[in-house]
């Protein structure tokens, strides 16, 4: 029996209406990829973005930064922690201000120390302390006295800021990284990654 004008022309436009994948991938295959690059940059951009897990740092009773060690002692500790090995030494850098911020010799104090078990401890005199300051540390490896960085400024040893501060391309800025000067007898925690 002969197909009907209209079967003839649904089957046209069923057939039509369902290109095979070949096809498909065939005309869009650049579409596809550069969807495809799209979402890794997006998700690689959102994982970055993300704050690390505070559970890499110890939690303290005053904030997520610091604990209070002993109440009359008039010194203020930074445990900085994360390092890979005891090989090299941590060098620790106190910025009070933003136009300072991150340039090591514009630094208010600046600390190197040996590191044991993977953290290095340092002290300072609570009163010498500006109200409001940053700090920025690394695991100088190699003992050259600079973080070393690999192309595009990316550094190759571990480095950390006050609040667990993370720039997106960069360094974070002062304002991320700044913190009220704790009470005297507390240490801050400052992890390195």
């Amino acid at each position: 029996m002969p197909k009907s004008p209209i079967t003839s022309s649904l089957d046209s436009i069923i057939l039509e209406e369902r290109p095979s994948w070949k096809t498909l991938w065939a005309k869009n295959h650049g579409n596809f990829l550069l969807a495809f690059v799209g979402v890794i940059g997006l998700v690689g951009t959102v994982l970055l973005a993300m704050p690390s897990d505070p559970a890499d740092a110890e939690t303290a009773t005053i904030d997520n930064n610091t604990l209070l060690v002993d109440a009359d002692d008039d010194k203020i500790y930074v445990r900085v922690a994360g390092a890979k090995s005891d090989v090299g030494s941590i060098r620790l850098a106190m910025y009070a201000s933003a136009e300072h911020f991150n340039v090591p010799k514009n630094a208010m104090f600046r600390k190197d120390s040996e590191i044991s078990g993977g953290e290095a401890i340092f002290v300072f005199e609570a009163a010498d302390l500006p109200p409001k300051f940053a700090l920025a540390a690394y695991h100088d490896i190699n003992s050259d006295g600079s973080l070393n960085t690999a192309a595009f400024g990316i550094p190759t040893e571990p480095y950390g800021f006050s609040n667990s501060a993370r720039g997106l391309a960069g360094p974070p800025q002062y304002s991320e990284a700044a913190m009220t000067a704790p009470p005297p007898g507390t240490a801050i925690n400052l992890p390195i990654r």
